[in-house]
């Protein structure tokens, strides 16, 4: 039987886990993906915020990765391997599903990979989960019952989240890294075979290869170093087991980067239809027109709702070009 006091997370024997001493290849690897020192710091103490069973934070991680292959999830395999059944992966297609939260009420560590979903912060289930909000816990074939979520969300993706800057209840639910891929990982690789000769897949392209192939392994070696790094720098983040208290640097870039997807839309339709500074005039019927008419064929591909961008937000963003 289910039952809601059932939490997965294994507690840990933490201290026999952490050592005092360097850990050069997560120095490297965090100072080859991040901005600043200040964001490797912030990163360790999200890593410990999953870790402590003290932490009351509602806050979701978010690796935003423009490109792709910087090495992040063999990363984030190496930093919470520890957690064993205590992670539950999640795909999409159960953001918005009736059993979804199911899967995820008494996990300690839900990631979100390949995120495509610009509004994924507003589906039902991380709305709910990052909230704090009872949900009901629905099993097929099984009553139903009432939880909390009181893990933690980290979720990766190369779009960036739509969300309201506006809104506290929303910035403050978010840590946004942007992951820069480091010079070693830009060098294309590919699989060979035993004579050195480049494979190829069912389509006729070359099989992409991968760097290092120990390199997860020698991550996870310097582990009990790594997550002591972490617990020093949640102690200085995270005083109070709520909340990172994030640096303004980062505060700043939530506002900049997650308000960039609409001057992405507005940017295209304008690119696309209208010809600024030229000598023919058009009516404001004719354009907020030849502004729905774009907007019925092209939001799809950016995963935004149409009732999200108004006219209005249009004219607003004219204004500051």
């Amino acid at each position: 039987s289910y039952a809601a006091d059932d939490y997965a997370f294994i507690k840990l024997d933490i201290n026999s886990l952490i050592a005092e001493g360097p850990c050069p290849l997560w120095d490297q690897a965090l100072s080859e993906r991040l901005s600043s020192e200040e964001e490797c710091a912030v990163f360790r103490a999200a890593v410990w915020q999953v870790y402590e069973v003290k932490n009351k934070s509602r806050q979701l991680v978010y690796l935003y990765d423009a490109h792709g292959r910087s090495g992040k999830s063999a990363m984030l395999r190496a930093a919470f391997s520890h957690l064993s059944r205590a992670t539950q992966a999640l795909q999409k297609q159960s953001l918005n599903n009736q059993f979804g939260f199911a899967k995820i009420w008494n996990k300690q560590l839900v990631t979100i990979g390949d995120n495509k979903n610009a509004k994924m912060l507003k589906s039902q289930i991380i709305h709910t989960a990052t909230g704090g909000d009872l949900a009901d816990v629905e099993y097929k074939g099984k009553d139903s019952f009432s939880a909390c979520f009181k893990g933690h969300i980290w979720a990766n993706g190369n779009v960036l989240l739509d969300i309201d800057t506006d809104a506290e209840h929303e910035v403050s639910r978010l840590v946004l890294f942007n992951i820069h891929k480091p010079e070693s990982a830009k060098t294309i690789l590919y699989q060979c075979d035993a004579e050195g000769k480049i494979m190829v897949g069912s389509d006729g392209k070359p099989l992409l290869g991968s760097g290092d192939p120990s390199w997860e392994e020698k991550l996870e070696a310097e582990l009990p170093q790594f997550l002591y790094k972490c617990r020093q720098d949640y102690a200085r983040y995270c005083p109070k087991h709520s909340d990172i208290i994030l640096p303004q640097a980062m505060q700043d870039r939530i506002q900049e980067e997650c308000a960039e997807l609409n001057k992405l839309v507005f940017d295209d339709f304008l690119g696309t239809c209208i010809i600024l500074g030229g000598s023919t005039a058009i009516t404001d019927a004719q354009f907020r027109d030849a502004w729905n008419t774009w907007k019925e064929g092209n939001l799809e591909r950016y995963e935004v709702p149409k009732t999200e961008l108004s006219f209005q937000n249009l004219i607003e963003h004219m204004s500051k070009l």
